[in-house]
């Protein structure tokens, strides 16, 4: 029972150390991680970090829970994303199956500066001291992006406020053309006007020639 009591102990002093050398790191005072630490807390659970100290956390080759912002993304040959992940302990390569940004909906949303929140992570360690994370769709449970601002949204299974300005900006776009169109339209119905009086004139003007022959 001690040591099960100077485990949870030392986790607990590990995870204030971190917060503490966390200090004014930029990444963790952005909207996006606001949002996310807001969501998880509403959710009843805690951020913490464990990608610096993986041997910890690792239970049965999984993470219980990752919240992270993306620092690095590129796409491989198979079309997966090859991510680097950073939380309040330290970083991490991992892969993002192609399904999460084909099939799941997250394709403009897992950028540089997002945050993501994953559960029950498979880690793959060809060694013991190499660790990446294997991330598919049902790791995935929410997406902050970059511009996530906290309070405006729900991060992503929508973006929040991000999806909002998009659809703002189509629908801002849909009336201006939809007027563009009107006034085209109602200068070709005016100058048809115009020209049908002048029409009329020529008309009147050819009439009463003839009428003085």
């Amino acid at each position: 029972m001690k040591v099960g009591d100077d485990s949870v102990l030392s986790t607990q002093e590990y995870m204030k150390q971190v917060v503490e050398d966390v200090g004014e790191d930029e990444d963790f005072n952005s909207g996006s991680w606001v949002g996310a630490t807001e969501y998880v807390k509403a959710n009843g659970g805690i951020v913490s970090g464990c990608l610096g100290d993986i041997k910890t956390f690792l239970k049965n080759g999984k993470l219980k829970q990752v919240v992270a912002i993306i620092k690095s993304c590129s796409l491989n040959a198979l079309g997966d994303l090859i991510v680097t992940v950073k939380d309040l302990s330290g970083t991490l390569v991992g892969s993002i199956h192609y399904k999460v940004i084909n099939e799941g909906g997250y394709g403009e949303e897992i950028i540089i500066g997002s945050v993501i929140i994953l559960s029950n992570i498979s880690v793959f360690s060809p060694n013991p001291s190499m660790h990446y994370l294997n991330i598919t769709k049902k790791n995935v449970v929410k997406v902050f992006h970059k511009d996530f601002v906290p309070g405006n949204g729900n991060g992503v299974g929508g973006s929040g406020m991000l999806m909002e300005e998009k659809k703002i900006i189509k629908l801002v776009e849909e009336e201006e053309i939809a007027d563009l169109e009107l006034h085209v339209c109602g200068k070709w119905l005016e100058k048809g006007r115009q020209q049908e009086k002048e029409d009329a004139k020529h008309e009147r003007q050819f009439l009463g020639f003839h009428e003085t022959i």
